[in-house]
């Protein structure tokens, strides 16, 4: 019998055998080779995939990817006095991020390529983008008055 499986957070399809014991039919496909510690290779959106390697740090056996960068040209610089962050062109930084140990990604959100920026769950960036658009839509709708 064919079902499927989630295993580090990817769908691969497994047979299980009378005996109950389930194995992988079939893995990613990918034309680089994979670190003992990542069997079942990247999510479709890591963009990181040939720079995993053996020697890679538990702490960064992240994937990453969908990397956008904004400069803010509202951004008062009177806002913080961190050097890092108040420069003359202060950008944000979004990574989609997942350590390959985790369950689902995590969106990071940070100042100038710094470490300075929070990480949040999708379903928080889910509700933060809801909320930012209705107020795009509000102010857009009042400077059409």
């Amino acid at each position: 019998m064919t079902s499927t499986t989630t295993i580090e957070a990817e769908t691969v399809p497994v047979t299980t055998a009378p005996s109950g014991t389930a194995t992988v039919t079939s893995l990613p496909q990918v034309d680089y080779p994979l670190p003992a510690w990542l069997p079942y290779g990247c999510p479709a959106w890591c963009g990181y995939g040939d720079e995993h390697d053996e020697d890679t740090h538990y702490d960064d056996r992240n994937h990453g990817g969908f990397a956008f960068n904004l400069v803010l040209t509202a951004f008062s610089s009177a806002i913080s006095d961190d050097r890092d962050i108040a420069t003359e062109r202060p950008e944000l930084n979004m990574n989609l991020v997942q350590h390959y140990r985790e369950v689902e990604p995590r969106i990071w959100i940070g100042f100038n390529g710094t470490n300075k920026g929070v990480h949040v769950t999708i379903s928080e960036a889910e509700k933060a983008a809801r909320h930012l658009l209705d107020m795009v839509a509000a102010a857009h709708a009042a400077a059409a008055r």
